[in-house]
């Protein structure tokens, strides 16, 4: 069954070269569901009366593809998975002027049930799982914020032990 594409992008202040490393370290972590990583959950808003929310914990597995500036990604309910959407794609960096990044998240996402869950996700879910997908992807582009100045205060205390 096809899915619906998914193609988003965040912006980073930061060198690409810099941004793939740390995107890398941070998804390895992802990967292997080390802390703070080990408790991942998305959030579904349901297009209902009320407007309510559902926050989801999921499993992110993570394809590094060495040389390559992307990762594969797979995201899947942790628990109850027949009844939430999947998300197959990849997750890279593309170099945007000089000293500028952006992180791209494309795919595809599968809503649960077959055509039956197609017609519930255009009707209670529209668009919940893009958005899902789009706060997830600002929350990495956080992370990978964070990655880098924890790697450039290590760098600098390094540099003062070393010249003492």
């Amino acid at each position: 069954m096809s899915g619906t594409p998914v193609e988003i992008y965040a912006s980073l202040d930061l060198p690409p070269t810099v941004v793939r490393d740390a995107l890398m370290n941070v998804m390895r972590a992802i990967g292997n569901r080390e802390e703070p990583y080990a408790n991942l959950a998305l959030t579904l808003e349901l297009k209902s009366p009320g407007h309510a929310q559902l926050r989801v914990p999921v499993e992110v597995t993570v394809v590094n593809r060495p040389g390559r500036w992307e990762c594969g990604i797979h995201i899947e309910a942790a628990e109850n998975d027949r009844l939430f959407p999947t998300f197959d794609g990849t997750l890279s960096v593309t170099p945007d002027g000089g000293r500028e990044s952006e992180l791209w998240l494309q795919g595809t996402y599968v809503p649960p049930g077959g055509a039956l869950g197609k017609g519930v996700d255009a009707v209670l879910l529209h668009g919940s799982a893009e958005n899902s997908l789009r706060e997830f992807l600002d929350w990495i582009a956080g992370e990978v914020r964070d990655e880098v100045d924890r790697s450039e205060r290590e760098r600098a205390e390094q540099a003062r032990r070393f010249h003492g």
